[in-house]
């Protein structure tokens, strides 16, 4: 599902199983992800946060070896948007074909179009 703006991403969530492996984690190898159950809150910031919480196994040259439990929370940045060597008209079009809906100035910075989101909260 696409979605029209960064704040659509609050409250969206999901899990997946050791059957489903979608992600691996690298320690001292890649090593799946599994039981994941993740989520988009939104931080004291207004900003989102993703947060995840799963398992995957821990195979250290030492000679520990195990399932391990893994926590991640991170709050996103969002960035200005790299648009080539656009126009400013484009480069909205374009955001519009891809479905974006927040609102964002324009500049060009060492010959390259940006776009850059107006309404995500600085740090």
């Amino acid at each position: 599902m696409e979605l029209g703006s960064w704040e659509d991403l609050v409250g969206r969530h999901g899990e997946w199983t050791d059957d489903d492996e979608m992600a691996t984690l690298y320690t001292f190898s890649h090593e799946a992800m599994v039981n994941v159950g993740w989520r988009f809150e939104r931080a004291k910031s207004g900003r989102p946060v993703f947060i995840l919480d799963g398992k995957s196994h821990f195979d250290h040259p030492g000679g520990y070896k195990g399932l391990l439990p893994v926590h991640i929370e991170a709050e996103l940045e969002y960035g200005s948007i790299p648009m080539a060597k656009r126009k400013e008209a484009a480069c909205r079009g374009r955001l519009t074909r891809f479905g974006l809906k927040d609102p964002f100035d324009f500049k060009v910075e060492n010959g390259v179009s940006y776009m850059i989101p107006t309404n995500y909260p600085n740090p």
